[in-house]
Order: structure tokens, then sequence, then C-alpha cells
């Protein structure tokens, strides 16, 4: 879903009949949404209806002053109208100043990094899909924040020792990781000195609450609290932030 419309990929395994065409035509134009087809895998995915050649999709995010642009394929958040709570809450609790310099890990199309560059902070953003990286790096242009956020891809599930070497530049971090967690990063965190602050939002409390017990047990944060962004309404899934803090 984004601002400009609603998009709906279906993965058919056999070529539609053409009953099945008419009817898909039908229902794009009853409830107004583009339709995707899926024949094999993800790079198999094209416009089926309607007729035209953009598939680009955009939301804004109105409080920050940004335009994020992304394709159908390419993840965001589910509810863009709540995203735009939950990015305003997770910018509030890193407070990006002049003179940061924040990592943004798992940044995707540059959803959290931009806005984290808006408020003021040099963004280094980090994704492990090629797709993402290029797109975050579009949309900062498209912003003209090209100057004060970068991005770069690397697998955040591999590479320890590089990103433990990266860490220690950042006096802050925001982590959003898929489902499994950041396990590998935040074991990655030297035992003291940077960052200083992170903010840690995820879409499985249960990898969270593994993740925290090293970053408060093993990595000396001090917790400072949680809170739930009601992303998935009707279901049993939740949108967490978490805010840890190191004074040594």
């Amino acid at each position: 879903e984004g601002e400009n419309g609603v998009s709906l990929i279906l993965r058919n395994m056999v070529e539609l009949s053409q009953y099945d065409k008419s009817e898909l035509t039908d229902f794009g134009d009853s409830h107004n949404v583009q339709i995707f087809l899926q024949p094999k895998g993800v790079d198999s995915v094209f416009k089926f209806y309607p007729d035209i050649s953009d598939d680009e999709m955009y939301y804004n995010l109105p409080d920050f002053g940004l335009k994020m642009i992304f394709k159908p394929t390419q993840f965001t958040q589910v509810n863009f109208a709540v995203n735009r709570v939950l990015v305003r809450r997770a910018v509030s609790l890193l407070e990006p100043e002049p003179g940061d310099y924040i990592g943004d890990f798992f940044c995707g199309i540059g959803n959290f990094s931009l806005a984290i560059a808006r408020r003021g902070g040099f963004v280094h953003g980090f994704e492990g899909e090629a797709s993402l990286t290029k797109r975050a790096i579009a949309n900062a242009n498209l912003n003209n924040l090209d100057k004060r956020a970068i991005f770069d891809q690397i697998n955040l599930f591999k590479n320890a020792q590089s990103i433990a070497n990266g860490l220690k530049k950042f006096n802050k971090i925001l982590i959003d990781p898929p489902r499994d967690g950041a396990s590998t990063l935040v074991s990655a965190i030297a035992d003291g000195g940077n960052p200083k602050r992170i903010v840690y939002v995820s879409c499985n409390s249960a990898t969270l609450a593994r993740d925290a017990g090293v970053l408060v047990h093993e990595k000396g944060y001090k917790f400072y609290g949680a809170g739930l962004v009601n992303m998935f309404p009707n279901t049993s899934h939740a949108e967490a932030i978490a805010w840890f803090e190191r004074t040594h």
C-alpha cells in the first residue's frame, strides 16, 4: 500500500486462463488495485493490470518532509499510516543532533535513515539486499539528503568482525531487523565506548528479548523502556521499539 494506491502480487504456478484474467481485470477496476503476477521467482514479477509502464509506488513522511519511492516487490512497513507513528517515535528516542554519526542497520529503502538525516545527524545505512540499498540511495537523492546519508550493502547476519570495526565510529545506532533479530550485530558491539545509544525496532518480541538480554547482561547497556505499535491490526503480531543507553 502507498499514497498512490494498492498493489496486489499473485503467485501463479500455471498460466492463467482467459476467464481468470478477465476476473482479475474486473477486480482491479472495481477496487482500484494494481495487479502483478509472479509465475516463478521474485525476479519474474510483472505488472498484469493496468497496462501502464510505471510500477513505482510512494509514501510520505510529512513530519520530516520526505517522499519515499519503492516498488511493490521491495520491503516497506506494511501499514504506511502507522509507519509514520513508528518513525516519529523511533527518531524522537534516538534524538539525532548535528555532530551525531548514526548507524542505521537493516535500513531498507531508508525509512528511518532519511528521517534521522533530516533531523541533523549524519547517517550511514547498511542493508543486505542490493535492490533496497540502491533504492535508499535513490531516495536520499530525491530528498536532497545525499550529503547527509550514505548507504552500503552488507550481510548483517555474517561479517561479525567487519561490523564490530564499523560500530566503534557511531555514537548512536538504530536497528530494525527482520524476524530473526540481530544477534550477530549486538554480539559484535564492543564492551565499552560507542555506540552510546541504541534504538531497536522489532517485529518479533522473542528475538528482541533475546538481543536485549545480550545488550544488558553482556554489553553494559541500561534498558530504558519499550513500547508497542499496532502495525498489524487484527493479528497477534505487533511492532516494538526499545531504547538502550550506555554511560561508560
